[in-house]
């Protein structure tokens, strides 16, 4: 019994240093998405896409992203086209939890199982 208690006692402490970096993080990407914003900013400003300063170089790049705005429009074409690549090849867990509760479980689709541990602290 001892050895589950010291168990648990090292696990708590990991929690709660994980909680205390985690918090910091936040704080350190505030601060980098407000640094990384005047930095596009002002070289905007000067009209220039690279910089450099002490061994570290920074570039601006546009990147394009999907941002689905019409789904039936989209998924007509996915069905009709039958490129469906455009799709993540993964099963929505909340929807497909649903469906598993109101139809139960689609064609195609394996239940599995996976034990986590769960710890809360007081």
């Amino acid at each position: 019994m001892k050895i589950l208690e010291e168990l648990i006692k090292k696990r708590t402490e990991i929690e709660l240093s994980s909680k205390n970096h985690k918090d910091a993080l936040k704080v350190l990407e505030g601060l980098k998405i407000e640094i990384d914003r005047e930095l596009m900013e002002k070289m905007d400003a000067e009209g220039i896409q690279l910089s450099s300063a002490n061994g570290s170089f920074v570039s601006i790049i546009e990147e394009k992203y999907p941002r689905l705005v019409d789904a039936d429009a989209f998924f007509d074409y996915v069905r009709e086209s039958g490129d469906y690549s455009l799709l993540y090849k993964r099963v929505g867990l909340r929807a497909w939890r649903e469906c598993v509760e109101v139809q139960g479980n689609p064609p195609g689709v394996e239940e599995s199982t996976m034990k986590k541990l769960n710890i809360k602290i007081k």
